[in-house]
């Protein structure tokens, strides 16, 4: 009669042990899903021309769409202008 206890307790013990490792299988696998980083889009790029020598106008030109919510993205700069690039996420 121990010996059926014994084994009945054994088989308990494996059954939670199974449940427990399926639990935590079914948290880890919806929890992967939820803290995907996904990167920013932005939702409008704006794009102007800067001449070499109106450094004030650029200047007022970045404050004032800094102000409306553009970040500055990069510049492309040649021999006589700049493109310079905002976007707006």
């Amino acid at each position: 009669m121990e010996n059926k206890n014994k084994n009945l307790n054994k088989m308990k013990n494996l059954i939670y042990f199974i449940a427990g490792v399926l639990f935590i299988t079914l948290i880890s696998a919806t929890t992967v899903s939820v803290m995907t980083i996904k990167p920013a889009t932005p939702k409008s790029t704006i794009v102007f021309y800067k001449n070499w020598g109106d450094e004030q106008e650029t200047i007022t030109k970045i404050q004032q769409y800094t102000k409306a919510g553009y970040v500055y993205k990069g510049s492309i700069e040649t021999d006589t202008r700049a493109i310079i690039i905002m976007e707006k996420y």
